[in-house]
């Protein structure tokens, strides 16, 4: 396969915010497969793939040789198939997709913009974060367990909209047209009914495309 082919391939995974997400239906977490790579990488003083040719025909299957040998435990029950793509999956979301993005050697000009989207969002996400654990810490009577984890549900629900508006899938009322995300997720948060309304119909297109 041609690298814009494999960009087409993995693009699913540009429709999470979190790493979690992508690997729902595996049997690993980021933190495990993150861990993992973190290793390899250093005691086969090896770099994480900057693009999808180098990550599926190179690095995923030496990898998958010394994880499999080094944490054999883990990985009963699993095929090579479940274990190659949780990998693949999330290398494609955490890192290759941002290494393309941030060198501006995406060939597909659609999915450059879907991936320059969604790693907009996530840094929102995790500034959202960062701010609201501030907030918490200066005032005692805020709770931020549930802020922070409603979050990632808010921004997931955000995403599909935002990538909606930019392939023309979905259209906002002339009010909303020039708004910044905050604006966006704040009118999810606050229940407007233009947006809920949006959140529903890009999630029947998903259904339907699926289908």
């Amino acid at each position: 396969m041609t690298e814009e082919q494999y960009e087409n391939e993995f693009k699913k995974v540009l429709s999470h915010v979190e790493a979690n997400g992508v690997l729902e239906g595996y049997a690993y977490t980021a933190g495990q497969i993150r861990g993992a790579i973190t290793r390899y990488c250093r005691i086969h003083e090896e770099n994480k793939p900057d693009n999808f040719t180098d990550m599926r025909e190179y690095f995923v299957p030496d990898f998958m040789d010394w994880w499999l040998d080094e944490n054999p435990e883990i990985h009963k029950g699993n095929s090579d198939i479940d274990i190659r793509d949780a990998v693949e999956r999330y290398l494609a979301f955490t890192h290759v997709y941002k290494t393309k993005v941030k060198k501006n050697t995406m060939i597909s000009d659609e999915v450059q913009i879907a991936a320059a989207t969604t790693l907009v969002v996530k840094n929102s996400l995790a500034h959202a974060v960062k701010s609201g654990h501030s907030y918490a810490k200066r005032n005692a009577n805020v709770s931020i367990k549930n802020f922070v984890k409603a979050l990632p549900e808010v921004f997931q629900n955000i995403l599909p909209i935002v990538h909606g508006l930019q392939t023309g899938a979905i259209e906002m009322s002339i009010r909303y047209k020039d708004d910044e995300m905050s604006r966006i997720i704040g009118a999810y948060l606050a229940g407007n009914a233009n947006v809920l309304d949006m959140v529903k119909k890009i999630k029947t297109l998903e259904i339907e495309n699926k289908e």
